[in-house]
């Protein structure tokens, strides 16, 4: 009899433990960090501390690479709206030059007319003295319109040298600002290029992590104990 108590009491205490062990079993529920299905392998509590820790690496890389990535946009829309300013700057230095030129070709046409009327003037005034003719009068009015003719002339000619050193002082300031622009350009180039490649970085990282993390399984018990410190 005393056998048979025994061997029932701990027939009933294996059957206690088994069902504690299996409540705690059923307790500890499986998760993932990505789309692991159910038969993927386990990560050890190290394994997912270490995942952990580089997914927060990873995102903090992500909203790092995002404000970059915004700084570098609104600085290339500022360099749109330079570059654009300057073309038209320089439009209007065209435009300004082609119009004075238009405007100088015209008088230039006009004083060489009446240049010609001028000297035919002259030859006639020329023929009259070798006649014996008397041209005082009429020498003294071409002397007075020869003056005109050559201060117009002067006026002319100043006016064509203003109006150019005006375009050349212009031109060196658009000349000075295109190479600032072309420096600054050159430099977000060179950020730019290095962000393309702070990138793919990126995302190599991150596909490195969805394999060796996502894919796999945790045990929720461990990322409590992770998160509590232990």
């Amino acid at each position: 009899m005393h056998s048979f108590h025994k061997h029932t009491f701990a027939g009933a205490a294996g059957l206690l433990l088994a069902l504690v062990a299996s409540l705690a079993s059923a307790q500890d529920k499986l998760q993932s960090l990505g789309n692991a299905n159910a038969k993927a392998s386990v990560m050890s509590r190290e394994e997912l501390r270490a995942c952990f820790k580089e997914q927060d690496s990873i995102k903090a890389a992500s909203i790092d690479l995002g404000t970059k990535r915004t700084a570098l946009d609104a600085e290339r829309k500022q360099l749109e709206t330079e570059n654009e300013a300057m073309k038209q700057q320089r439009d209007a230095l065209a435009a300004r030059v082609n119009q004075n030129a238009a405007d100088m070709n015209a008088k230039v046409a006009a004083h060489s007319a009446k240049v010609e009327a001028f000297n035919q003037k002259m030859d006639a005034l020329n023929a009259a003295a070798k006649k014996g003719e008397n041209i005082d009068r009429r020498q003294q009015v071409l002397e007075r319109e020869g003056k005109e003719i050559q201060k117009t002339s002067d006026e002319l000619n100043e006016a064509g040298k203003v109006f150019q050193a005006s375009v050349d002082e212009d031109k060196n300031k658009l000349d000075s600002q295109f190479q600032q622009f072309q420096v600054k350009t050159d430099q977000w180039n060179t950020r730019n290029h290095d962000m393309d490649i702070a990138a793919s970085n990126y995302d190599a990282d991150l596909s490195s992590w969805k394999t060796r993390c996502g894919g796999r399984n945790y045990r929720e018990s461990d990322e409590k104990a992770i998160r509590a410190g232990k």
